[in-house]
């Protein structure tokens, strides 16, 4: 994401990831605070992806809602197949 989308531009792999959640919501603490005057406030704080605090199972469930959101947000335009095949890509670059 940091290397190939302009918002994360500039930013490590930590506060991509840490953006992604709190944009998407995806394992984040999720509070509401009325603010008199002004509405509803609402926060989200990221919750930690560290292996002692989350299992595989949960692990798998936030990558492929984050991917989904990455696909809904930044390429609703394309297919399935072609984000697979993006993806692909850029494996391979990196790779090389």
């Amino acid at each position: 994401m940091a290397q190939n989308i302009d918002d994360f531009n500039g930013k490590n792999a930590h506060d991509a990831l840490k953006k992604l959640q709190t944009d998407s919501g995806v394992e984040c603490d999720i509070t509401h605070t009325d603010v008199p005057g002004f509405g509803v406030l609402v926060s989200k704080q990221p919750r930690s992806i560290a292996f002692d605090r989350m299992d595989q199972g949960r692990f798998f469930q936030l990558m492929s809602e984050l991917c989904t959101y990455i696909a809904k947000t930044y390429w609703p335009h394309c297919t399935e197949e072609q984000i697979e095949e993006m993806a692909l890509a850029m494996i391979q670059e990196r790779a090389a």
